[in-house]
């Protein structure tokens, strides 16, 4: 149920509070990303400080999404419809958990070095991400949001392509099978991530076109 223009402003402070959550995974969003980016580059010991630090960022976003989730279902009045408010939530929520999940995979597999285009795939994710997190911290408005929305659809098709290009190569011969394996999921955990994003902006869009 959308906040009408003439209802009480005493649901005001509620309805700010939801948009200061979705900004606040937003940001914990771009903020895992340039870690995940930094984790590419790093070696074992580097890395697993950086892997505490997007586990502390994991635990912030699964907070911050059970609070949302929690105050919606008790709120009699939500800023956009309920249940819209929940999946946007729990698909933020996944964007994290598979960013950390690929960099605990690089440090259980022991990987120092990686095949070229992981270093752009990590610079899609990290620039979708970016944009994800603009959009979110003007959702309040619901305007403006039309360049950040393409941008991010546009990432998501590119990082297909590279994607598609690292399996090429990882099953060329070059690679041994077991760092075939590893490298494989790791992608795949980053591809994960790069298509929950496009998820969260096709939902924004349809909250957008609902509301207007």
């Amino acid at each position: 149920m959308a906040v009408g223009r003439n209802r009480m402003p005493l649901f005001a402070p509620k309805s700010g509070r939801f948009y200061e959550r979705f900004a606040a995974i937003g940001q914990i969003i771009d903020e895992s990303s340039v870690l995940l980016v930094d984790a590419l580059k790093q070696g074992l010991s580097e890395r697993k400080e950086t892997l505490k630090a997007l586990q502390v960022l994991e635990r912030a976003a699964d907070s911050e999404v059970r609070e949302l989730v929690t105050e919606a279902a008790q709120s009699f009045v939500t800023p956009f419809d309920r249940d819209d408010m929940m999946w946007l939530a729990r698909t933020l929520d996944e964007v994290v958990d598979q960013i950390e999940g690929s960099v605990d995979q690089m440090q259980l597999y022991g990987c120092e070095l990686f095949p070229p285009d992981f270093t752009e795939l990590g610079r899609i994710l990290r620039e979708a991400a970016s944009n994800t997190a603009e959009a979110l911290e003007r959702l309040k408005q619901q305007k403006k949001l039309g360049a950040y929305l393409e941008r991010v659809n546009q990432l998501e098709r590119d990082g297909d392509y590279v994607y598609r290009r690292l399996q090429t190569l990882l099953f060329a011969g070059t690679y041994q099978p077991l760092d075939v394996m590893k490298f494989t999921n790791i992608a795949d955990g980053i591809e994960k991530a790069l298509d929950s994003l496009e998820d969260v902006i096709h939902l924004l869009e349809m909250i957008l076109a609902e509301s207007n």
